[in-house]
Parts: C-alpha cells; sequence; structure tokens
C-alpha cells in the first residue's frame, strides 16, 4: 500500500507549538459532528464511515497516512514533552516495487489486519503490510520509532520480511493468471508463514484496499486464486 502524503512542507522550520486551552474557553478547530444514528464522527482522519483512520470518507482504502501520523508524533514529541532530536525517517518511494513488514505487525487502525496472506495462513493469521513508501521518526542513530505501528526499533530492516519489485516477463505473469505480479528479491527476516517467499501476487481487493497473495510457487491456477480470495484483510 503506498503511503498518503500531505501537503509538502520546509521540514527545517520549527513545528508551530501547542497552545494550552485557557480554562473555561472553547475548543477551537474541528467540531465533532453526529452522524445519523447520533454517533459521533471525530476530524478528518477519523471521517470514514467505518470509524477507521486509514484513508479520509469517500476514497477507498488503499493508502495510510504515516506521514500525517509521524508529524503529528514529531509535533506531540518536541513541543509538549520537550524531547529533542526528533527528526523524520522515510523509505521510499520505491519505484516499481516495496516491501512487505514483518509478520504480525499491528496496524494504528486496528480494523485493518493486513493485506498480505499465503496459502497456510489468512490475512489475520499472517498480519503483513505491503508498502512501497513509508515515514516514520527517528531518535538519532540506532533509534527510530513507527507510530503507524506502534514500534519502536533499531533501523528500517526491522520493519521488512522482505522486498519485491514487479515481474516484467510476460511469460512468467501468464503462469499467474495475468494478475500483477511481483518478484521477491530479498528475505531480510525469514518467517514460516511462508519458508521460501518467490512472488507477491495481486489476488484481488478487501475495501478497496488490494490483497495480496506471497507464494513460493511458480504458477498458480484459477481454483488456488478463488480459494485464496476467500476472506478479508478488514475485521
Amino acid at each position: 500500500m503506498r503511503a498518503r502524503r500531505p501537503e509538502p512542507r520546509n521540514l527545517e522550520e520549527p513545528l508551530s507549538p501547542v497552545k494550552p486551552r485557557q480554562p473555561g474557553s472553547a475548543a477551537k478547530g474541528k467540531r465533532r459532528r453526529r452522524g445519523a444514528a447520533g454517533g459521533l464522527k471525530v476530524g478528518r482522519l477519523g471521517d470514514r464511515p467505518d470509524g477507521g483512520l486509514l484513508t479520509p470518507a469517500g476514497e477507498t482504502c488503499k493508502v495510510t497516512n504515516c506521514d500525517g501520523f509521524r508529524l503529528a508524533f514529531i509535533n506531540i514529541a518536541t513541543n509538549v514533552l520537550d524531547i529533542a532530536g526528533v527528526t523524520v525517517g522515510d523509505i521510499g518511494p520505491i519505484e516499481n516495487g516495496g516491501y512487505l513488514t514483518t509478520p504480525h505487525t499491528t496496524a494504528i487502525d486496528h480494523h485493518w489486519v493486513g493485506n498480505v496472506r499465503t496459502e497456510s495462513g489468512n490475512f489475520a493469521e499472517v498480519g503483513s503490510f505491503k508498502f512501497s513508501e513509508h515515514h516514520f521518526a527517528r531518535f538519532g542513530a540506532g533509534h527510530l520509532y513507527d507510530p503507524t505501528t506502534n514500534q519502536a526499533l533499531a533501523d528500517e530492516t526491522e520493519m521488512k520480511w522482505c522486498t519485491y519489485t514487479i515481474e516484467t516477463d510476460p511469460t512468467v505473469q501468464g503462469r499467474f493468471q495475468g494478475l500483477r505480479l511481483f518478484r521477491i528479491t530479498s528475505v531480510d527476516h525469514p518467517d514460516v508463514a511462508c519458508a521460501d517467499p518467490r512472488y507477491l501476487v495481486e489476488i484481488g481487493s478487501s475495501g478497496g484496499w488490494p490483497t495480496n497473495l506471497l507464494t513460493s510457487r511458480d504458477h498458480l491456477d484459477l481454483g488456488t486464486i478463488a480459494l485464496m480470495n476467500a476472506g478479508t484483510s478488514r475485521i
């Protein structure tokens, strides 16, 4: 999934300070609105009919706002908690490729359990996300924090299960029924969920979010593809 970025800004400029509310003052900015059933709808990121955080209302769920989550975290760390040295970190964008997160990654929106499965494990059991670009925060050398997945890590490689690039060989594409196909180029952290991953196949979609099968096979028939389409990446 491709990360969704807000309008470009000069990250070398100081972040705007957070002003404390005065006692008895009314909150400014976007107000909470009640939905048709009386439930609260809060803010732009939470404005999906299902209450999810990954994309605003009216958009299909193909991206996360990881840059927005990252900048909000840096603002809080810098201007509220007075933590010095918190900066930005990025992976990509990677042209015609990307990486899969390690299995059992948990997204900021708990409704989305991952959009990668294997032949032995469904989306929830595998818990991996397909990224072509990602944004997080750094705390100097050897320390990073990813608000999108709530992980503190030593470096970017700890995020990665394996990396992929698009497969352009028409003969190979034909063996996967012409579906959008990616070839696995490296495995950073081997996992029993798919011991020898060779291809990543875009097999369908769930709520607008493309769903993918990671496989060690060198071909797929229509029956297997239909079987792997069972289930959802959303709970």
